[in-house]
């Protein structure tokens, strides 16, 4: 992708910008994708990933002083480019163009519903917008998306098929009770779709859902039978013809797969419920939800890294409140110009999103609702196995082997949050975080990390160890790649105190101490326990702020159990004339986390003559501009024969002690044992 920028010519303020999706809140301002057009008409128009500091809706027209960028060569940048962007564009200043605002009337429609529903001012407005209008933006400014996701509900505020036939549904049944003949109702609910899809972003699920319910009618207008199958393969082949990069869109990929699922499983697995006496009801929802969730298993714990254990019954409960929410939120549309009738209505969609916002939040604070999990590389067996325990069961599936399926799911999940909850081995991992630390020490049913990488990177590397809780995680000091990702931690576990150097509490940055996380100080001598671990404070002597590398926590961890024995020093971003002077306490270890990412005064000669140890570590990103880890400081590691590890080459590195020695496990390729 090293030439994608050539074609855009100028700077930013040569263009005129059209916003073509609501923007997404990041931690540094707003991004949305915008089309971009040269404002003296030459050359072709491209699109352009773009940030700001303010966030801008769609069918906005701005023009904007800025840089262009190329998109560069991470998974982030293929995945835009697949979306058909070609460039990022940095926005310093916006200012609107010489027509504001698109001409486009489904635009106008949907700015003027959202002016009057004001998606800004409390949670149920942004939950009613996102299901009637798909604006998320102020959805995803909060809590609200995270328990939709922690419950297995997030297609039920992303705007998606089962909300087009519920408005089909909706519209159908009015023009059959003012009596219009079914060619004309068609015709009209045709019309009523494909309004419903531009208004709502025409999301590929949402295109897909108004091709389907357009080849139904068209099959029943010409007197054929339907078939869903049919009207999805047709849908998909001719979406994928005009739209060949839809194959590379996760949406796309999740709704086809999980309606094909629905369709070809869907009702047998209601079915099998059914035996097991569930009503009806309650069968078929968690019927639907079951098989479109096992069968988009790979995808989802590959991208998002969380299975909910929850979703089946949330499904049930939440999904008709949401089907209620939306028609209501149609029947608004329609007077919401009309003072008195538009102030009722408004009550009662807010009372109605208020009571699912209630139940979602209940649903999310149930313990262990979802998992966090890693990249599964063999989840796809998990969709094959249940097919084939279908066809195997086909075509009554008894009770018996129903119960002994719901048995075994339940035996496998809760054997292993018993074993990584409390029998997990000790051991201490340098989390692959990129350019920033992150440190597990764990055993047993305890588990503390030393700094909390620089963003929310850090979630994958700990459902990769299946971390479950936190009992405390210490910061070394306050440097961003060390402290980054500790509200994200929070959000996710339950996290016990926040420990730091003396005097630092003080000095923390604003999101810590707006996050409510109890900080908690110590000093040099002080001890933390974790398991059979024993961690020892020894930098710095005196009180810090912690802004400053020299200000960094250092910690002696070692463990000593029978034969089995492991001594790490964890120097944060302290450096050799900090490190000369805590040393000879230090003594002699096994394993030395290199200081500062590995940097040119991480480590010499003399320090490691001190402290001896056998293999040294280094976190650092790949082609971070810092040059880490520095040339100077391998070259000394090489000279005294220690061996070397780096997060770049080797990913998440862990250390096992052992009675036969020290086990070294890598995520990257390297593994080894140390005698």
């Amino acid at each position: 992708m090293a030439t994608q920028i050539e074609e855009v010519k100028g700077t930013a303020s040569s263009y005129v910008f059209e916003v073509i999706g609501d923007s997404n809140p990041g931690e540094h301002g707003f991004s949305y994708t915008a089309v971009a057009k040269r404002k003296d008409g030459s050359g072709t128009t491209f699109r352009v990933r773009a940030t700001g500091e303010k966030g801008q809706m769609r069918g906005d027209r701005f023009c904007a002083v800025g840089n262009f960028a190329a998109l560069g060569d991470s998974d982030w940048a293929r995945s835009r480019f697949f979306k058909g962007e070609v460039a990022r564009l940095s926005l310093r200043t916006c200012y609107p163009a010489e027509h504001e605002v698109s001409n486009d009337v489904v635009q106008r429609v949907r700015r003027f519903l959202l002016n009057r529903l004001n998606p800004d001012s409390t949670e149920e407005g942004s939950l009613i917008t996102g299901v009637l209008c798909g604006y998320t933006t102020e959805l995803n400014r909060g809590s609200i998306r995270e328990d939709f996701a922690a419950c297995g509900l997030s297609h039920l505020i992303a705007v998606s098929g089962s909300h087009l036939a519920i408005v089909a549904c909706l519209v159908q049944n009015v023009l059959w009770q003012c009596g219009l003949d079914s060619r004309k109702s068609r015709v009209l609910m045709l019309g009523a779709c494909c309004f419903y899809t531009l208004l709502t972003g025409a999301a590929p699920s949402t295109i897909r859902s108004a091709c389907m319910v357009g080849c139904t009618n068209v099959s029943m207008g010409s007197g054929r039978r339907s078939h869903a199958l049919s009207s999805l393969s047709l849908t998909l082949i001719v979406m994928l013809v005009i739209w060949p990069n839809l194959v590379f869109d996760l949406g796309f990929q999740l709704s086809a797969l999980s309606v094909a699922s629905i369709l070809i499983f869907g009702r047998y697995v209601s079915y099998a419920l059914h035996v097991l006496r569930l009503p009806s009801f309650i069968a078929e929802g968690m019927g639907i939800t079951l098989t479109a969730q096992i069968a988009t298993l790979p995808l989802t714990t590959s991208v998002f890294g969380q299975i909910s254990l929850l979703a089946p019954v949330a499904n049930v409960i939440i999904a008709p409140l949401i089907s209620i929410l939306l028609v209501l939120g149609v029947v608004a549309a329609t007077v919401l110009w009309i003072p008195g009738i538009s102030a009722f209505m408004a009550l009662l969609l807010h009372l109605c999103s208020r009571v699912i916002l209630f139940f979602v939040s209940a649903l999310a604070a149930v313990p262990f609702a979802s998992l966090y999990v890693s990249p599964l590389p063999y989840a796809w067996l998990v969709p094959l196995a249940c097919a084939v325990l279908l066809y195997w069961s086909w075509p009554r599936p008894s009770g018996r082997i129903v119960l002994v399926l719901f048995s075994l799911v339940v035996a496998f999940v809760g054997i292993d949050l018993l074993y990584w909850g409390h029998f997990a081995p000790p051991q201490i991992t340098v989390l692959d975080v990129g350019q920033a630390d992150s440190i597990l020490i764990r055993d047993g049913d305890r588990c503390v990390l030393i700094d909390a990488g620089v963003d929310d990177t850090v979630l994958e590397a700990l459902a990769s160890e299946h971390v479950l809780s936190l009992d405390a995680v210490l910061v070394t000091h306050w440097d961003k790649d060390h402290y980054g990702g500790l509200c994200d931690i929070a959000k996710r576990y339950s996290v016990g105190e926040v420990i730091v150097a003396q005097g630092a509490a003080q000095q923390a940055p604003s999101e810590i101490e707006g996050s409510g996380l109890n900080l908690v100080e110590v000093e040099r001598g002080d001890t933390i326990h974790v398991g059979r671990f024993d961690c020892t404070v020894m930098w710095p002597c005196e009180t810090v702020d912690g802004d400053d590398n020299e200000d960094s926590l250092v910690l002696l961890a070692r463990y000593v159990e029978g034969s089995a024995h492991l001594s790490m020093l964890l120097t944060g971003d302290s450096e050799v004339d900090q490190e000369h002077e805590y040393a000879p306490a230090v003594g002699d270890i096994d394993i030395l986390k290199l200081g500062h990412h590995g940097s040119a005064k991480s480590v010499d000669m003399s320090l490691l003559e001190v402290l001896d140890p056998e293999v040294a570590i280094a976190s650092a990103g790949a082609r971070n501009s810092y040059g880490h880890p520095a040339d100077e400081c391998v070259a000394a590691l090489q000279n005294y024969g220690a061996r070397f590890y780096c997060t770049i080459d080797d990913g998440s590195v862990s250390f096992f002690p052992d009675a036969r020695g020290i086990r070294v496990h890598c995520s990257g390729s390297r593994s080894a044992a140390l005698e």
